[in-house]
């Protein structure tokens, strides 16, 4: 219904890097981000953009603790043999970020000492690890290999988050093998399931929340959640088969991370390594197992299979990398329906008087059960069944090229159909969907010390939803005194461009990052319904007289809305001492005013009572005022990084969801949802034509949907105080305390 824009993409564009120096960091920072700027213009989309890489970073010692410049730091990826390799400066330090995550391997070379080894490091997303290496003096061909993982306690951040590993993924109990559950496991989020999947964290609204793929948008268009629009469905976009990790940040983060006032969530997918792979598997529930509802005759039939096979391997050993995966899920679950029916003499006395109420009496079933002293209605059961099909799969592809160059590149598509049955057996409730996500990252080091990653990512979700029997304009519900089927049409989808670029350069004690970003959020939604009427008494059905008819005037194609966000950031993760690190950033947002692409938002001027703002101009005044500083600590208070001090503030913006712009793409003089009432239309009868509404029966006032022109981007600002303790190998524990404002709301 809402066609896709098309858009070309042309860009050329190379960046010279300078010398960076604390006195030149902002010259560069507007050189680059103007250079940046000029090669996003011809974009059309794009979005906001998460880390899903880590960085390793540390000191090389003597025996006697002094420092060691110039060692040569290598650092592998235990599964793909990519290697990346720096050096040590005059500090002694060394630090390589970008990093996929996985399991690494440090060595460690300098005249005159024996080589380093450190083996089973893990790194997971988001992860600053600090890993210091002392050498010991003696011939370099001789080794010294030590096997350790990486310490529980974060010494280099304030971010608190939590990471889900696959191994915790794939063990803990998951009713329908949705990831989306694990979320709340951190504390202070919640997943609610009013709102299909809702994440809220700290209490802020779920629209501050922000849902990532491999870095790249993948939130559901309607609102900011991990599940499919109207929570229909049992998997998720991503199936926990094909996830590596995923990670949550709240509290005091990193600017690299926006349109994020709540927190954020980032799934990490497998990749191919240099062995071969795979699992089949499947899961079955059955009705065998079940007893009995105690109003049925039998047992409802169930038969739930979730099954599929996933396999990756290398395609060029050490280079080429490949993963695929499949995932079904069938259901066929037993129901009982049931509902207050009109008898068949009261039925035929209905259409006697009126002809036009067969349209929805013809779709009720017949009685089943008497009801005891009433004549006209009865009560209707039945066995029926509810019928699931979903189907994901996902291909991702990772190319390492030559050392300092990676590229990865991951397609998943998701469908899914729903049928549910309703009291009319001719009137199921059906639920089609289908979602789509893209992400290609290419990572490339400039020299040792300066790393760039270009990220680009496309997010599409659509559902028609959709009751069987429904014409336009057709029958509608009587409620009040007979309840019959609802007739109603949804078409909901949207989705979002996503494009950002990082630069990350080592400069001694500072640790550099600085980007752009773009985003590009579209969303169309119709929603039509028949005519609601509500009788009070029989008496009012026989006479077709409502007292009160809800109109749905707006069956026609939304066309789309977007908006489009952009974001510069810088960070500096400042290694003060070496137990004390300051992570120091600001980010700077701006929110375009939504458009829709006929110019149909239609909102007022200034006062809510005043004149509307002619078509095409803008819905609320732009604010251009979005700068977010952000600053944390992290104090290693004894230097073996075991106990941990980290505090930190900041101010976080986000944009506001689409949806409830819907509301105001009708002109002010036909509003999208029309309540009629005997009292203010004394005339009224039924049926009404709600395309061809008589003039006599618009006696009341016609009410107006506006949003504040004056409108603000929302903001919070964040605060967090938390003490770490690293108690044995595996086991830590941390106390602490988040606090927020939330403001501007919309």
């Amino acid at each position: 219904m809402i066609e896709p824009q098309r858009q070309q993409l042309l860009v050329a564009a190379r960046v010279f890097v300078p010398k960076i120096t604390v006195e030149n960091i902002m010259k560069y920072l507007l050189r680059y981000c103007a250079v940046l700027a000029l090669s996003l213009l011809s974009l059309a989309s794009a979005g906001f953009a998460q880390s899903n890489t880590a960085t390793l970073l540390g000191a090389v010692t003597d025996p006697t603790g002094a420092v060691i410049p110039g060692a040569s730091v290598h650092i592998t990826n235990a599964g793909t043999q990519v290697s990346r390799t720096t050096r040590s400066g005059s500090d002694g330090a060394y630090e390589v970020p970008l990093l996929p995550v996985g399991e690494y391997t440090i060595a460690v070379e300098a005249g005159g000492f024996k080589r380093a080894e450190r083996s089973g490091i893990v790194l997971e997303a988001g992860n600053r690890i600090k890993i210091d290496v002392a050498l010991q003096i003696g011939d370099l061909a001789e080794r010294v290999r030590v096997e350790g993982d990486a310490p529980l306690v974060a010494t280099q951040n304030a971010d608190r988050g939590i990471v889900i590993s696959s191994e915790e993924v794939s063990n803990l109990p998951l009713n329908g093998r949705n990831f989306a559950q694990l979320i709340s496991l951190q504390q202070g989020v919640i997943v609610g399931s009013m709102i299909g999947n809702s994440i809220t964290f700290n209490g802020l609204p779920y629209n501050g929340t922000t849902i990532n793929i491999d870095g790249t948008d993948a939130a559901n268009p309607d609102r900011p959640t991990a599940g499919n629009y109207s929570g229909q469905t049992r998997l998720a976009l991503v199936s926990q088969e094909f996830i590596q990790e995923f990670k949550t940040s709240q509290g005091v983060f990193s600017a690299e991370i926006g349109r994020a006032t709540g927190g954020s969530v980032n799934v990490i997918t497998k990749s191919g390594t240099n062995e071969l792979h795979g699992s089949l598997y499947e899961f079955v529930r059955n009705d065998r197992l079940d007893a009995r509802n105690f109003f049925a005759r039998a047992k409802d039939p169930l038969r739930l299979n979730q099954f599929g096979i996933t396999a990756s391997g290398p395609l060029i050993r050490n280079k080429l990398f490949i993963f695929g995966g499949w995932e079904a899920s069938r259901e066929r679950r037993g129901v009982q329906v049931t509902g207050t029916v009109p008898t068949d003499s009261f039925r035929r006395q209905l259409i006697d008087a009126n002809p036009r109420f067969a349209e929805i009496l013809n779709l009720m079933p017949p009685v089943t059960e008497a009801l005891p002293g009433d004549t006209n209605r009865g009560f209707h059961r039945r066995s029926d069944s509810r019928r699931q099909r979903e189907d994901v799969g996902q291909g991702r592809i990772d190319f390492a090229p030559r050392s300092g160059d990676n590229f990865f590149a991951r397609y998943t598509i998701f469908d899914a159909s729903v049928v549910q049955p309703n009291i009319s057996p001719v009137n199921g409730f059906t639920f089609p969907s289908q979602d789509r996500s893209f992400t290609f990252s290419w990572s490339h080091a400039l020299s040792p010390r300066m790393i760039n990653e270009l990220r680009f990512g496309a997010n599409k979700q659509d559902l028609p939803r959709n009751y069987a029997a429904f014409v336009p304009g057709g029958a509608g519900t009587l409620q009040g005194y007979l309840g019959t089927p609802d007739l109603e049409f949804l078409r909901a989808n949207g989705g979002s461009w996503t494009i950002a670029d990082n630069f990350s350069r080592n400069n001694g004690r500072h640790s550099l990052k600085m980007g752009f970003e773009v985003r590009r959020y579209h969303n169309g939604r119709t929603n039509y319904q028949n005519p609601i009427y509500v009788f009070d008494t029989a008496a009012d059905l026989l006479a077709s007289r409502p007292a009160s008819a809800t109109l749905s005037t707006a069956f026609e194609n939304v066309a789309r809305i977007q908006t489009t966000g952009t974001g510069i950031f810088f960070q500096d993760d400042f290694r003060l001492r070496r137990d004390v690190t300051l992570n120091l950033g600001i980010r700077y947002e701006y929110f375009s005013p939504p458009i829709e692409l006929n110019g149909r938002l239609y909102n007022v001027a200034s006062s809510p009572y005043g004149p509307f703002r002619q078509k095409g101009e803008a819905v609320w005044n732009s604010d251009r005022n979005n700068f977010g500083p952000r600053a944390g600590l992290a104090w290693d208070m004894f230097g073996s990084s075991r106990n941990v001090i980290r505090m930190g503030a900041g101010v976080y913006y986000s944009d506001n969801p689409l949806r409830g712009l819907t509301l105001i793409t009708r002109p002010p003089s036909r509003p999208a949802s029309l309540v009629l009432s005997r009292g203010d239309s004394p005339n009224l009868r039924y049926p009404v034509d709600p395309f061809n509404i008589d003039p006599a029966l618009l006696i009341a006032p016609v009410s107006r949907t506006i949003i504040d022109p004056h409108h603000r981007t929302t903001y919070a600002v964040l605060w967090s105080f938390d003490y770490q303790r690293q108690i044995t190998p595996s086991t830590a524990a941390t106390i602490g305390y988040i606090g927020n404002h939330g403001v501007k709301q919309l």
